[in-house]
């Protein structure tokens, strides 16, 4: 029996008894069957809304386990999705390596390439080192205030995601630091950053992402890989500089 049912029979009960008593007590000192039904009955209509507004709240509760459960179904096909996601990674990733490691320079022409190559590298040097892996002495250093719930897998996961989105908006394109953008440049706390608007981060998340983020975001700030800056209206995602 959950609690909702407790309370709600003894709810009844006790205005049930309370019913009984003044009908007793009414009809005690002589009161006429006419007074003892007009104050019977107003105590009787609002022992019916209770037990109406008592069903409610069980109607309530049978969703709740509902949404629970349904949750629950979700947030372990997200896991499962997501070890998926970093097995096919590590493939990848193996796969790049042995390739990589078979390709032969070409000697034509790397004197006009190689300032633009060293460039591109130092960036990428840049933005990967801000938002470097979460090792497992890192992880266990976060507070569990800051940790919630979500694991240092996940926490990974969604660096390498933020690490993407950073990395088309700036260094695919050449650009060492943000946007240009004349509303943004104002922003003292923004220039000679890696930054992204909030808007635009999430909108290159899937929804399980978006959940992910939500858990995630106190533990990389806390690890001074990501930081959060509010400008006016405006909500901003900086790479923290090591």
């Amino acid at each position: 029996m959950s609690i909702v049912d407790i309370v709600k029979e003894n709810c009844l009960y006790r205005s049930q008894q309370k019913v009984d008593n003044y009908t007793k007590s009414l009809l005690e000192f002589g009161a006429s069957s006419s007074d003892v039904k007009k104050v019977t009955d107003c105590l009787k209509q609002k022992n019916e809304e209770l037990a109406s507004l008592l069903h409610e709240v069980e109607l309530i509760e049978n969703t709740l386990k509902s949404c629970e459960i349904k949750d629950l179904k979700e947030h372990s096909v997200f896991f499962e999705d997501l070890e998926k996601f970093v097995k096919k990674m590590k493939t990848e990733e193996n796969r790049q390596q042995e390739s990589g490691s078979n390709t032969k320079p070409n000697p034509i022409n790397t004197g006009a390439v190689q300032p633009r190559q060293k460039r591109h590298s130092l960036l990428v040097s840049q933005l990967k080192d801000c938002l470097r892996r979460v090792e497992a002495s890192d992880f266990l250093s976060i507070p569990s205030a800051n940790r919630g719930r979500i694991g240092r897998i996940e926490l990974n996961l969604l660096l390498k995601k933020v690490y993407d989105i950073f990395s088309e908006k700036y260094v695919h394109k050449k650009r060492s630091f943000a946007p240009k953008n004349e509303k943004k440049q104002e922003y003292e706390s923004l220039k000679g950053r890696w930054y992204l608007p909030l808007t635009d981060l999430l909108a290159k998340f899937s929804p399980k992402e978006k959940v992910c983020w939500k858990l995630a975001l106190p533990s990389l700030i806390y690890l001074k890989r990501l930081e959060e800056i509010k400008e006016h209206d405006n909500i901003f995602i900086a790479a923290v500089l090591s």
